[in-house]
């Protein structure tokens, strides 16, 4: 009988479970019977079966061996849900050390019971829940909460959901982002600001020497923000409220938080703005400032039309129809020539 346990498959199927219900309701306990055989199988099965599962999902969270998996739960429904419970081993008080002063700890107590929203299992939502263990150092005598090797940046999500969510904000707004994961936006606009800051701190500008700085409507009324560029490697460097000459003055002292100085910027494109051309001179005294040429061509055309108008109104005075025609549609077409000419990518 022992081989015919060994054999069987690990996994019980929802009808195989049903049938099992019905046979150990009914089985008959005589030994040797074929029916006592049966349920005796299936016993076998449905304990190795759950054993089986936790471990399954122990490795597939890559929790090592200082944490376990204790228990697997299906929350049917509307809003079905799969709950992972997760705890401690001993093996962890063992291995684990203080932040402070490398000190060794021993168990102090539990936290409350947390939960941490993990990628789907199928259509299925998927939640980790442990009451994190607090540990008591040796030396200093602290006491600190360990945190769980599957925990993200944002409280309630896991890394590895942090990962997918990220991913899907890299390709579409996050309203669309949240209602894919079904999550609200302002906790993904949270995890997004998070990382964000964190690669932003560790950015480094140390060979930045063309800059570029424009204005850029933040919301509707006279709300703008400045943002600073890398011309050469495409990025983003700085942004903050404003279009005066302050805005430099702020983006030259972040520059040292990230390897840099002012000092370094070989060449700044910017518009014809008074106060971006005051804020570059006073910030970047050494670089040559180059004015971009969508403004550069803007004013050209502005004044080709204002000539138009005026060499309109002086035929028109004199009667000159014939004249003023030809004068009209000469400058047209060089309005339209300037206006091909700012748009084309040989400017």
């Amino acid at each position: 009988m022992q081989d015919e346990v060994d054999d069987v498959p690990l996994l019980l199927s929802a009808a195989e479970a049903r049938v099992l219900g019905c046979l150990m309701e009914k089985a008959v306990t005589t030994p040797g019977s074929s029916r006592f055989l049966v349920v005796q199988v299936h016993r076998k099965r449905l304990k190795t079966s759950r054993m089986s599962a936790e471990l399954l999902f122990h490795d597939l969270l890559g929790l090592g061996s200082d944490w376990r998996v204790k228990e697997l739960t299906h929350l049917a429904g509307a809003h079905s849900e799969v709950r992972i419970v997760i705890e401690a081993t001993d093996g962890l008080y063992e291995s684990y050390r203080c932040a402070d002063d490398g000190g060794s700890v021993r168990p102090y107590d539990h936290a409350p019971l947390r939960k941490w929203r993990h990628l789907n299992i199928f259509q299925h939502e998927c939640y980790l829940e442990c009451r994190l263990p607090r540990v008591k150092c040796g030396q200093c005598g602290k006491v600190k909460t360990v945190k769980g090797p599957w925990e993200g940046k944002i409280k309630g999500f896991t890394l590895l959901f942090e990962a997918f969510a990220l991913t899907l904000l890299r390709e579409m707004p996050v309203n669309a982002a949240a209602r894919i994961v079904g999550e609200h936006d302002t906790r993904l606009w949270r995890l997004l600001a998070a990382y964000v800051n964190e690669a932003y701190q560790a950015a480094d500008f140390r060979d930045v020497r063309v800059v570029g700085c424009d204005e850029l409507s933040a919301r509707k009324g006279h709300n703008y923000l400045s943002v600073f560029a890398d011309l050469e490697a495409k990025r983003v460097l700085y942004a903050t409220e404003g279009k005066d000459a302050s805005t430099w003055d702020r983006f030259a002292e972040e520059l040292p938080e990230h390897s840099a100085q002012p000092e370094q910027i070989e060449q700044v494109s910017i518009d014809m703005s008074p106060a971006y051309r005051k804020g570059a001179k006073k910030n970047c005294p050494d670089a040559e400032v180059v004015f971009d040429r969508f403004h550069v061509m803007q004013n050209v055309g502005k004044a080709v039309d204002e000539v138009r108008r005026r060499e309109h109104q002086r035929l028109s005075r004199k009667g000159d129809k014939a004249t003023t025609s030809r004068s009209t549609d000469c400058l047209l077409t060089q309005t339209q020539m300037f206006s091909a000419f700012e748009n084309s990518e040989l400017v």
